[in-house]
């Protein structure tokens, strides 16, 4: 008898289940707020161990607006889970517009993998609050991606308000966005993982 084929969604499941069992250490430092945080070098390789053991494939890509990552199965290709987020290039004091760039896409891709793959780092979500721009409003881009994720998602609009605490997407803070989007992914996932269902039972 030939054996079943995983979805992306239980490989996913078994997957972050089994993160949760490495022990990541932080290796980066900041000197500032004095707290040691994740480089992407810490998490990047036990995740990528885990993906080949669950034959998935991650793909990163990011554009000037938004940043993403494509897991796919690589038993099923059809099949793939799509996390995003927006981004923003600012300039790194002494660094040239190369160097900021590709310190953008290290946090974006350190985000995206920490967040589809359940990997927490509360010690330096504690201190959000003392980095430069943590209460500022988040820029045109990223309210176009949440309003963008919101209709995909069918979310009703005043319970997410409710959860944002703010009136309007536009009043997010910079420091709320990560969990937000973190929210908004997973519920993505739960969408597409009911779609997907739909189909098999309808064969």
């Amino acid at each position: 008898m030939a054996e079943t084929i995983k979805n992306i969604y239980s490989k996913m499941s078994e997957a972050r289940g089994k993160l949760q069992e490495v022990e990541f250490k932080k290796s980066a430092y900041n000197s500032f707020s004095k707290y040691y945080y994740f480089d992407l070098s810490d998490i990047l390789p036990p995740i990528m161990k885990i993906c080949d053991e669950f034959k998935l494939t991650p793909i990163f890509n990011m554009t000037k607006e938004v940043a993403t990552l494509r897991i796919t199965n690589a038993e099923n290709t059809k099949e793939e889970i799509l996390c995003t987020m927006p981004v923003g290039i600012s300039p790194l004091k002494g660094c040239n517009d190369m160097q900021s760039i590709g310190g953008a896409q290290t946090f974006a891709q350190k985000y995206l993998y920490s967040s589809a793959f359940g990997i927490s780092e509360t010690d330096a979500t504690d201190k959000q609050d003392n980095e430069e721009g943590a209460l500022e409003p988040i820029s045109n881009v990223q309210v176009k991606v949440i309003e963008s994720l919101l209709k995909e998602t069918g979310s009703d609009r005043m319970a997410f308000l409710a959860y944002a605490r703010v009136k309007d997407v536009k009043e997010i803070v910079n420091r709320d966005l990560p969990s937000i989007m973190n929210m908004l992914d997973k519920k993505k996932e739960e969408v597409e993982a009911k779609k997907h269902g739909g189909k098999e039972s309808g064969k």
